[in-house]
């Protein structure tokens, strides 16, 4: 999991069109809720390699992904209630935040409408 968690922390980077990813099943569920969420354009797999296409704000020259902020690492797990991820998007409701959960890597929206919880990994503006 931390090589997994450095790599998202690359999504921060601006000017950037393009990141490329070991491939794992771990990057490639986040790939598919950021993809769900239309803050990517595209993606596609190549040998061992993940390229993600980052979506820009129509018309401006930056991507919609603004900011990752890491809440769990290897030496940390930041776990929150099916209650606290409610208010907790109330106070954000712009920011998409990723749980890892009993049932695999989720968006809030998922874990909202299954009524849990789990380890909170990201918060992407």
């Amino acid at each position: 999991m931390p090589s997994f968690l450095f790599n998202i922390k690359h999504l921060n980077v601006r000017n950037k069109k393009m990141f490329k990813f070991k491939y794992s099943f771990k990057v490639l569920k986040l790939v598919n809720i950021l993809l769900e969420n239309r803050l990517i354009s595209n993606y596609s797999i190549i040998k061992n390699e993940l390229l993600v296409s980052l979506k820009n704000y129509p018309g401006r020259n930056y991507p919609l992904i603004n900011t990752v902020k890491n809440f769990s690492n290897s030496k940390k797990s930041v776990n929150i209630s099916f209650t606290d991820l409610y208010y907790l998007t109330l106070k954000n409701p712009t920011s998409l935040f990723v749980l890892d959960s009993t049932i695999g890597i989720i968006d809030h929206r998922k874990a909202l409408a299954i009524k849990s919880g789990g380890n909170l990994l990201f918060k992407i503006n």
